[in-house]
């Protein structure tokens, strides 16, 4: 995903900024920092209202670069597969020397599926390969980055983040104009 600014914008806020030495590279840099977080909380939020994993989960496989000399901000995501006890599970307990008792997973908000010949033991979710005690497996969910890459998810931070960009930068030039970032 990729966010450009406006070259309209970019040039009003050149033409506003002009008596002030590096204003605008200063304006522009701060808008794409403010937008970088907002876009980080928004993908965040939508990942978790789409799927069931937590929000501290989502953020912690982000990691956000923030701009400088270089007028670029990212944000990289970057997990594998997460377990999928950090999914809804049913039930959460163990079900060990339950053999009748069946597992429940839910990845996908309102999509919960059986996992047949799965348990639960010390809180993780197991599939058992064959009829017989071994192998088993730890079953994984999705990563966050193929969570966060979904198309709907997607569509919604890229409206909402070219949104915030012209919002941010027009804000910036307002500060660096009015002199609110200088301490008295």
């Amino acid at each position: 995903m990729s966010i450009a600014l406006d070259p309209k914008d970019l040039e009003r806020a050149k033409r506003l900024l002009k008596g002030i030495p590096g204003g605008a590279h200063k304006a522009v840099a701060r808008a794409l920092n403010r937008t970088a977080q907002t876009t980080r909380t928004a993908l965040s939020r939508k990942v978790t209202e789409r799927y069931t994993v937590k929000a501290g989960d989502v953020k912690s496989s982000m990691k956000m670069t923030r701009a400088g000399k270089e007028l670029e901000a990212r944000i990289d995501i970057e997990s594998p597969r997460i377990d999928a006890s950090k999914f809804k599970l049913k039930p959460r307990q163990d079900t060990t020397g339950q053999p009748n008792k069946k597992v429940t997973a839910e990845y996908l908000k309102g999509s919960p599926f059986q996992v047949k010949k799965g348990f639960i033991w010390h809180g993780h979710l197991f599939e058992r390969e064959e009829e017989k005690r071994l192998p088993i497996n730890k079953m994984t969910g999705p990563a966050i980055a193929q969570m966060a890459g979904s198309e709907q998810v997607i569509e919604e931070v890229e409206e909402r983040a070219s949104d915030a960009l012209s919002r941010n930068l027009e804000h910036e030039v307002t500060v660096l104009l009015e002199g609110w970032d200088k301490k008295k």
